[in-house]
């Protein structure tokens, strides 16, 4: 039998080599996929780190402008929305100007910065693969206050402000402001209609301001407690680009917009716009700390009288010549202390002497009752007495830069009852007061003041209170007093500049 040779053949190769094919196709295709998914989790944590890195720069930014106004502790927010949105949680550390770390509770620093760290740190709100991406900018700040000089006040009143008429308080440097304090009480601005233009700020240290009809402010306003605009109070606004500070409840009757910022010590109302934003429910944090009433100063011509700090006429550097009563007499041509003293004319004036000099009226038991005065200083002039009465006529004028002080001391207040106004006054029912430039006048009582300056008087008016009975108007400038810090106690901080030091991404 013959056996026949069994040959090979390439039968299955092809299977073989397809499933090979496949496997490899496999392989790659898991690779690709994997390359696609890395390098799309990739782009999604880059597209969030670069979020995250553009919101915690712009939250520092935020805060470096916040701090212009304020000082926060800690804040959070959410930016953007989806895979995207981030959410940046901001955190400030304070040092003072000796190196001393702050401490915040309650929202409230414990004292005045000089350096502030700023820290920013953003990360993704969205689920992300791997390790979730967190960006941290840093920036470090120099701090100086802004204060608000009270001080320098074009008004003081200690207890409460009542004009009954138009009242007008200009400045006759645009670098100043002519500033209104009330150190206890209320003030009702622009009550009745009567309408106010301040160029300059308003404090009410103890009490609440109120808004009526056309009163315009265009400073910045701080109050202690209540502030309310009336719901009638047409021409009512904060002019310039002041900030608003509310220590008490806020209510807006009309709508009411700030170009600066407000906080407040509650909840915003609905009619109120504050274009530097609103920080609400700040509770005692929406003021400073140090705002506060501060006394009217104690200004004492008996030297024997305890004061802080003696008003210093007769020494150096001031080094002003005392005058009677009866030198005061010669040089008026009438007896000053007798009632209804007429002196001098529209055209020929008293002409008081040059260099300094104080003219000693305490002997008047009855003070200084003026009918008709007209008067030109050729140097510094005070008067001092015990009371001031004017009844129709107030005239100085001045051959250059000079001031004249009408001074009631502290002497001859009521020590009866606190905040009595009663004795020691300044009164005027005339309408034809004027201390004209370059002539200034600083009045000052224990009393009530009730002069009633027209256009054209400069000066500052310091009183137990200041109530004006007819039109006021009155044009900053500052006059002081002698060898007295009238700066004691009234500044405030209002706010800071803000240098950067360095901004960088920590990590």
């Amino acid at each position: 039998m013959v056996s026949r040779a069994r040959f090979h053949t390439d039968e299955g190769v092809a299977l073989v080599m397809a499933m090979g094919i496949a496997l490899i196709a496999m392989v790659v295709a898991g690779v690709v996929v994997t390359a696609t998914i890395v390098a799309v989790n990739d782009s999604g944590r880059d597209r969030v780190r670069t979020t995250e890195i553009h919101t915690a720069e712009g939250a520092v930014d935020a805060t470096m402008v916040t701090l212009q106004s304020s000082t926060p502790c800690m804040s959070t927010t959410t930016d953007g929305t989806g895979a995207q949105a981030t959410s940046t949680a901001v955190g400030v550390e304070y040092w003072d100007a000796t190196g001393v770390k702050l401490t915040c509770n309650a929202g409230v620093l414990s004292g005045t910065p000089a350096t502030a760290v700023i820290t920013a740190t953003s990360s993704g709100t969205a689920p992300q693969q791997g390790v979730a991406p967190v960006r941290k900018m840093q920036a470090k700040v120099l701090l100086n206050p802004v204060k608000s000089v009270g001080a320098n006040a074009a008004i003081f009143s200690a207890n409460g402000f009542t004009p009954s008429n138009k009242l007008e308080i200009t400045r006759s440097d645009l670098g100043e402001s002519a500033d209104i304090w009330v150190d206890n009480g209320n003030w009702d601005c622009g009550a009745g209609g009567t309408g106010a233009n301040l160029y300059g700020s308003v404090f009410v240290a103890a009490g609440s301001l109120n808004i009526g009809k056309g009163c315009s402010i265009d400073g910045d306003v701080l109050v202690k407690k209540d502030f309310t605009v009336a719901g009638n109070a047409s021409g009512t606004s904060m002019t310039g680009s002041g900030n608003l500070a509310v220590g008490g409840a806020t209510s807006i009757g009309t709508p009411f917009t700030i170009k600066g910022a407000a906080k407040l010590a509650g909840a915003t109302p609905a009619n109120l716009t504050a274009l530097g934003g609103i920080q609400p429910m700040l509770g005692a944090a929406a003021v400073p700390s140090s705002f506060a009433p501060v006394g009217l100063p104690k200004i004492y011509w008996d030297t024997s009288k305890p004061s802080p700090n003696k008003t210093t006429w007769t020494s150096s550097p001031q080094n002003f010549t005392v005058k009677s009563t009866s030198d005061a007499q010669t040089l008026f041509g009438t007896n000053p202390c007798g009632k209804n003293m007429d002196a001098g004319s529209s055209g020929s004036p008293v002409q008081f002497p040059a260099g300094k000099t104080v003219y000693d009226l305490t002997s008047c038991s009855n003070g200084w009752q003026v009918q008709k005065f007209y008067a030109n200083l050729n140097g510094d002039v005070a008067i001092i007495m015990r009371s001031m009465s004017v009844k129709t006529t107030f005239h100085v004028t001045a051959s250059g830069d000079y001031k004249i002080w009408l001074i009631v001391p502290y002497e001859y207040a009521s020590t009866t009852t606190p905040n009595d106004c009663s004795k020691g006054g300044m009164d005027s029912n005339s309408t034809d007061f004027l201390v004209t430039a370059p002539a200034s006048i600083f009045a000052y009582s224990p009393g009530a003041i009730s002069l009633n300056p027209h256009e054209g008087t400069r000066g500052q008016w310091y009183g137990c209170s200041v109530s004006p009975k007819n039109a006021f108007s009155l044009e900053y400038s500052y006059v002081g007093i002698p060898g007295y810090d009238l700066a004691a106690g009234m500044s405030t901080v209002t706010g800071y500049d803000v240098s950067v030091v360095y901004k960088r991404e920590v990590s």
